[in-house]
């Protein structure tokens, strides 16, 4: 999965939210996550509560950053809870993930990411868009069988 524009991810989002069923292979329903990718858009437009140790801010801006914008996010990094979402419905995640998005595309500021630091517009999608894939990715709309007729 790749996407190239935050609208594509609203579009398969949509498409999630309105599918009869999805499957989850992570340990996030639907509305978590797109909870979640909604408060790390915002999080880029209004800054975070939180900010990586410096060691580990060094280390990702000099050695991994470039990767993290190309590659992603790799499955299992663990942000020790601080954009993790409670209990969300799937229309309210939804909802909120667009209407982030919406203020994302139209709002030019944008504030430090609290691992990788200062990011340019044009970073701070790259992150967004690889951050969505790997979240995402755990998302699939669930295709029942057709019963087999004797």
């Amino acid at each position: 999965m790749r996407y190239s524009t935050l609208q594509e991810v609203l579009k398969d989002a949509q498409e999630l939210a309105a599918a009869d069923s999805v499957q989850s292979l992570g340990n996030w329903t639907p509305g978590q996550v797109f909870e979640h990718l909604a408060k790390t858009v915002e999080m880029s437009l209004d800054g975070a509560t939180f900010q990586a140790p410096f060691p580990l801010r060094w280390v990702a801006q000099t050695f991994l950053k470039k990767s993290l914008l190309n590659k992603g996010v790799p499955t299992g990094f663990k942000a020790n809870g601080h954009v993790m979402p409670g209990e969300v419905a799937v229309e309210d995640g939804l909802t909120h993930f667009e209407d982030a998005v919406g203020r994302y595309l139209v709002e030019p500021q944008r504030a430090k990411h609290p691992l990788l630091g200062n990011l340019t517009q044009d970073e701070w999608t790259q992150f967004h868009l690889r951050h969505c894939e790997m979240h995402m990715s755990f998302l699939k709309i669930d295709v029942k069988e057709p019963s087999q007729v004797s």
